[in-house]
């Protein structure tokens, strides 16, 4: 039988091998809790999929236009300081997370630049395993709304032969997304519309056997517009399979809840989620229970009281949502992190 396909898609700021190694690590550690003596290797290959090269080479060009603009004569011309110019290629919090998805969400150049180049990457991970693998997609943070798009493009856009890829041809295992901004980065596709649903049937209106979002009570990055479709979404029929769900956690077990480790821990999130990819009686009611008792044991609601008041003043619903209320909260968040890490 051939091992199943996991692809690893990054959140915000630079991606390194060391964090791609550690998500894998747990994928590891927490499978083999449960899988009864079987290695995740030898049921899982996994391929990470990065896309913030395509930022970093754009930031690249802009050095080299802004040097040469600073190295012409433009005395008494109308253009930014030299240090505000500079300044968009600094490589700090702004120009490495909030930059990246402002660029994501505003210009479609960059978008479609983005998408295209994750398209790429899945089509060489698919054409790369044995066809009768079952593949999946685990994405992360601003990465939930880069794969949201991109396959849906994959799905709208013809490829180079003319011919539109068909979800009859080919379906994704799963499509996992951690602490999912899809809803707030919404670009040309409804997060509750596409194709990137879960069904059932040969039906060509869904890209993916099985869905998995989750979002954080406490996470500030998806509360403006958290991912929360209707209890019988995309029908009550593939809800009543266990084909889709969406998990709300709210144990808090370190200061940076938004990682995507911080998520994946949580038996409420890693149950779900290899169910997806295995099968639906992977771990028992009663392993679930026994695994939910003791992560909540080990991680009482208490211990993060003081931190949880000042996570309060950033949680504002929908109502209050505005592009600058999100930079602002991502800024306060990244400070707040470090207040309490230190």
């Amino acid at each position: 039988m051939p091992k199943s396909t996991i692809m690893l898609v990054h959140g915000m700021g630079k991606p390194t091998d060391e964090m791609f190694n550690q998500w894998q690590a747990a994928l590891k550690r927490i499978y083999e809790q449960y899988s009864e003596g079987e290695l995740f290797e030898d049921r899982f290959d996994c391929f990470n999929i990065e896309y913030d090269s395509i930022f970093e080479n754009l930031r690249d060009n802009w050095n080299e236009q802004i040097e040469s603009i600073l190295n012409s004569d433009v005395t008494g011309l109308p253009f930014p300081s030299e240090d505000d110019l500079s300044a968009l290629t600094e490589d700090n919090f702004y120009t490495t997370h909030i930059q990246d998805v402002l660029l994501y969400r505003f210009v479609p150049m960059v978008a479609e630049h983005v998408r295209s180049h994750v398209i790429a990457k899945i089509n060489d991970v698919v054409q790369a395993v044995h066809s009768s693998s079952k593949i999946s997609i685990i994405a992360h943070s601003l990465g939930t709304s880069v794969i949201h798009d991109a396959v849906n493009a994959m799905y709208n856009t013809p490829g180079d032969n003319g011919q539109t890829l068909s979800p009859l041809d080919f379906r994704f295992q799963t499509v996992a997304m951690i602490a999912n901004v899809s809803r707030t980065l919404k670009t040309r596709w409804n997060p509750y519309d596409p194709l990137v649903r879960p069904g059932l049937g040969n039906s060509s209106n869904y890209v993916t056997n099985t869905f998995l979002s989750t979002s954080h009570k406490w996470d500030p990055l998806v509360s403006l517009r958290r991912f929360a479709p209707a209890d019988n979404w995309p029908d009550a029929e593939t809800v009543s399979k266990g084909r889709v769900s969406v998990v709300e956690p709210s144990i808090i077990t370190r200061p940076n809840i938004h990682d995507f480790l911080h998520y994946l821990e949580n038996p409420q999130v890693n149950i779900p989620l290899f169910r997806m990819l295995r099968h639906k009686r992977f771990v028992n009611q009663g392993e679930q229970e026994a695994a939910e008792n003791a992560y909540f044991a080990a991680n009482p609601i208490s211990a993060f009281d003081d931190y949880r008041k000042e996570l309060k003043s950033m949680l504002t619903g929908e109502a209050d949502f505005s592009w600058k209320r999100l930079m602002d909260v991502s800024k306060d968040f990244e400070m707040l992190v470090k207040d309490f890490t230190d």
